[in-house]
């Protein structure tokens, strides 16, 4: 049996625009569709008015106002609507509003329902309807009553079939919104005005401020907003009417008064429920009061996750003063559990601001937007608990910001590369990071792209510093395909310094997860691909410049005291065959257990982590250059100097060791003896090879290696190259430039040293 459901709502006329009014039924009977003409009129109930009058035995009566309207939609569709004006009856509490003809569909399920003419939702379809006005939004209550535009009522009636529809319906409304009464007392303006006052519910599930939604037969409060802000109030003194989405506040809730002055002092009050719960019903008017008296201004601290939003909007709207603790400071007051909602983002942090966790956390949240979009200022000890990561924490830390004492303490991350460089941390370091960790679950899908940089704290990092920071987490990617530089590693996945070496880059940083690239079969590469345990790569003269492009490499800052202690796997399987066309020639791979190829300075660094690097290049029976892989237990390509280096442990020889597998055709390598480039695989306990850029700079003083030392007792050659062609195999160096070098330690006695000195 068919049945037909009829919904009106009313709100006052300054909730609609004008270029609204419409009437779209169709003019002639058509597209299965039927008219019935139906006079409607509201009833004399106490809860149908749409304004409120005066008081009448403890209750608010409401008023329908000439100028108030009425939205009628058939099955939810919006172009089956009708506009209806309100003609006010028996002093307003009962109302007409005249005939209207209905276009019902002739067969199937049909429900008729009112709506907003700015309410419908796009694209033709209204499944849920939403209905002014916006809570999240200021609201400015008059001072005798609610604010008109906040007080939305609808109506519904059901029918059997289109058949029974009768020609008249006196229609009873209800409410969509609940009303508050407050009234504040105690607070010394001390002659400043009022610039708002705020209602905010501390618990997340207590959607006290939302937008109001009418879905199917329910009102629902959508929407993560449980504050609302009422602006406009001159007197105190005066009750403060407000209209909210209905809520009810349970003896375990706590409602959090906020009230800041012109002068940028903030006041705040917490209302305890457990006593005395408020109950937002619809249609109810509940009253309360609020007494400041012994309350003292102080700043506003971040305590709810509905705090980090309206910080956001404080911030974007240069309005954030009573904020700020002292001159500078904005506090989290406590841990924020987030029980799996998505966290909303914030603005940028202002230079000179430090937000202060204070060593709380952001729990068990969605991390679907920023923290801070940039940080210009100082993030200082913050937590990051158990949270699902779909983006980085930060978007950037500029040049002058700072992140200190940053701590991602369990939850997981999946790379599902929406831009070529990914990270948890932040997606651009500037700046400084430091004395932080990152312990997590990070998948990595396929990157699929012709470049693609992942360090676990920061993907890219231009002139930025590492001090003191911790990666904790293993870190696999599979790449089917890559053409240009990429790098991935533990901290940072590529560096591009201009920075000068007496500058630490990377600063007694530590990398104790596991760290693995596999580049897939069929791979078309041309320049280079780098990874460590640490940093992938630094590649000075820009991201997608080879690092030994260049004409002059002076070192562009230092890598100093860092420690690797996780496994380093690279795994590189390409069959593409290089036509020699391409003047860099096809660069290869470079495996380090603190970087895989760098222009930086390599001072202090110990790698006791093992290095496996597993190749298939090349086509069988083809002469033309393939790869050039270097693998070193520190580094696997160095272009200036690897100065006092340990691999391994001298109390355990199995650590820092260093396996190479499978075959590598002809090498085409950068590195340079002063004649000739040296087309072969370098291997070291170490370094995998240190020399200059090219033939001219060959002995420059910038290349050496000096007072390394290798204990590691593994280094495993189990790789195969064309024959009459040669690699080098060192126990400390596989290959050096021989100017400025101190080859003392570079001999071993089990692994031949075949440095061309």
């Amino acid at each position: 049996m068919r049945r037909i459901t009829v919904i009106l709502m009313s709100i006052a006329a300054l909730a609609f625009a004008s270029s609204c009014n419409k009437n779209i039924n169709p003019e002639t009977p058509g597209d299965g569709l039927v008219y019935k003409t139906i006079h409607l009129s509201a009833s004399e109930v106490l809860t149908n008015k749409a304004a409120f009058g005066e008081k009448d035995n403890g209750s608010y009566p409401l008023l329908w106002s000439s100028g108030d309207k009425v939205i009628i939609c058939v099955n939810n569709d919006p172009d089956l609507t009708q506009e209806l004006s309100v003609t006010p009856l028996d002093g307003g509490k009962s109302a007409e509003f005249g005939e209207c003809t209905l276009a019902l569909p002739a067969s199937g399920e049909i429900t008729i329902r009112v709506t907003t003419n700015t309410t419908t939702a796009s694209g033709g379809t209204a499944a849920t309807v939403k209905y002014s006005p916006d809570m999240d939004k200021s609201q400015a209550p008059q001072a005798a009553s609610c604010d008109p535009e906040s007080i939305i009522l609808f109506a519904k009636e059901t029918y059997a079939s289109a058949a029974v529809v009768p020609g008249n319906i006196a229609l009873s409304f209800s409410h969509a919104t609940a009303y508050g009464l407050m009234t504040i007392s105690g607070i010394d303006l001390g002659g400043e005005t009022v610039k708002f006052v705020e209602i905010q519910a501390m618990s997340p599930d207590i959607k006290i401020a939302g937008n109001v939604t009418l879905d199917g037969d329910g009102i629902l409060s959508s929407g993560s907003h449980t504050s609302l802000t009422m602006r406009g109030i001159t007197d105190l003194s005066s009750p403060i009417w407000f209209a909210i989405a209905p809520s009810e506040l349970n003896t375990a809730s706590a409602l959090a008064i906020h009230v800041v002055t012109s002068g940028d002092r903030h006041f705040e009050k917490i209302l305890d429920c457990s006593s005395n719960p408020l109950k937002f019903q619809a249609g109810r008017i509940s009253k309360f009061g609020v007494n400041f008296s012994g309350i003292s201004s102080a700043p506003r601290q971040v305590k709810t996750a509905r705090d980090f939003v309206l910080l956001k909007n404080a911030i974007n709207n240069d309005d954030y003063s009573y904020w700020l603790n002292g001159s500078s400071d904005i506090m989290l007051a406590n841990d924020i559990d987030y029980a799996g909602a998505s966290f909303a983002g914030t603005a940028s942090l202002p230079a000179g601001v430090t937000f202060n966790g204070q060593n709380h956390a952001i729990k068990n949240a969605i991390i679907s937007a920023t923290i801070f979009k940039t940080v210009d200022g100082t993030v200082k000890d913050l937590k990051v608990q158990n949270c699902t990561f779909e983006i980085a924490l930060f978007n950037s830390i500029s040049s002058t910001g700072i992140v200190d004492g940053f701590i991602v303490d369990g939850g997981s991350y999946t790379c599902k590369w929406s831009s070529n460089n990914m990270g948890i941390v932040t997606s651009t370091n500037n700046g400084i990071i430091k004395n932080s960790e990152v312990s997590s679950t990070i998948t990595i899908e396929d990157p699929d792209r012709t470049s693609f940089f992942f360090g676990v704290f920061c993907p890219k990092c231009t002139d930025g510093q590492f001090i003191n920071c911790v990666n904790k987490s293993d870190v696999s990617c599979s790449n089917s395909h890559y053409t240009r530089n990429s790098g991935i590693g533990g901290i940072v996945g590529l560096i591009n310094s201009t920075q000068s070496n007496s500058v630490n880059i990377l600063d007694e940083c530590r990398n104790e997860g596991n760290i693995s690239l596999t580049i897939g079969a069929g791979t078309a590469y041309s320049r280079v691909c780098c990874v460590g345990g640490i940093a992938g790569g630094n590649y000075k003269g820009g991201y997608d410049a080879a690092p030994w492009k260049e004409a002059s490499m002076p070192s562009t800052g230092l890598i100093y005291k860092c420690k690797n202690e996780g496994a380093i796997t690279l795994n590189w399987n390409s069959t593409y065959k290089n036509a020699g066309s391409d003047t860099e020639g096809s660069q290869g791979a470079s495996a380090g257990g603190i970087i895989g190829a760098t222009v930086n300075d390599i001072v202090e660094c110990i790698n006791v982590g093992a290095i496996v690097a597993n190749f298939n290049v090349g086509q069988t029976g083809s002469t033309e250059t393939t790869a050039a892989p270097k693998v070193g237990g520190i580094v696997g390509c160095a272009h200036n100097r690897v100065v006092d280096c340990i691999n391994g442990d001298s109390a355990d020889s199995s650590k820092g060791a260093i396996e190479v597998n499978g075959r590598v055709r002809n090498i085409n390598s950068a590195i340079y003896n002063g004649t000739g480039p040296i087309s072969f695989p370098c291997i070291g306990g170490v370094a995998g090879a240190v020399g200059c850029n090219d033939a001219a700079n060959s002995t420059a003083a910038g290349s050496e290696i000096s007072g390394c030392k290798n204990y590691s007792a593994s280094i495993t050659d189990n790789s195969t190259v064309t024959a009459g062609t040669n690699k080098y195999v060192g126990s400390v160096c596989g290959w050096t430039v021989a100017s400025n070098s101190n080859n003392a330690d570079l001999g071993g006695t089990s692994w031949p040293v075949l440095n061309p000195q």
